[in-house]
């Protein structure tokens, strides 16, 4: 009997596995939030985005587009923020920044370099809590430091620029180590 046991968790985990490689091999259809990727940061970041907080605290999960059916004139796809199709997978590692600045798309953060994640391509904080107001400005904040990973190729309007599969360097690089 043990044996019969042992071999179906084997077969589940193997399963488990293999979903989880498809889900980010292929994409992952948008289900509003509904398990296991049911994090939320509370604020318009959730109209975009899916994802989980893994068990070392870290966050997995992926940001979302849909295309527009326009091609830029050298012919990429462009693309806008949306629930259509996985743009990118996205790992975040938890940490804190200090609001230095509303922008218009993206506020500035300012990290202290000790603080910064050290594997590359995490060029991106995000909060996690309500939007941000003028009076926010010097406020320290808990969120994740995000590194993104294309899927594809498109022109992506929002942040003016092309994404290519793999880490996505230019994802609204919004973090500073310095403030004048």
């Amino acid at each position: 009997m043990k044996t019969r046991q042992l071999t179906l968790l084997v077969f589940v985990f193997a399963m488990s596995l293999g979903v989880a490689t498809m889900a980010f091999a292929e994409g992952y259809p948008w289900r509003d939030h509904s398990r296991p990727f049911d994090f939320r940061f509370g604020n318009h970041f959730d109209m975009h985005q899916q994802s989980k907080l893994l068990g070392n605290g870290e966050l997995q999960g992926f940001q979302y587009i849909e295309f527009t059916g326009a091609f830029t004139p050298t012919g990429q796809p462009i693309a806008m923020h949306g629930q259509a199709t996985v743009g990118w997978i996205m790992h975040g590692i938890p940490g804190e920044a200090r609001l230095v600045a509303l922008g218009m798309h993206h506020p500035t953060w300012l990290v202290e370099p000790a603080d910064l994640p050290r594997q590359p391509g995490y060029v991106h904080f995000h909060w996690v809590g309500g939007p941000l107001s003028p009076g926010d400005i010097g406020k320290t904040f808990q969120g994740f430091f995000l590194r993104h990973t294309a899927r594809e190729t498109f022109f992506f309007p929002h942040h003016g620029t092309l994404v290519t599969p793999g880490v996505d360097l230019n994802f609204a690089p919004n973090i500073v180590t310095s403030w004048p």
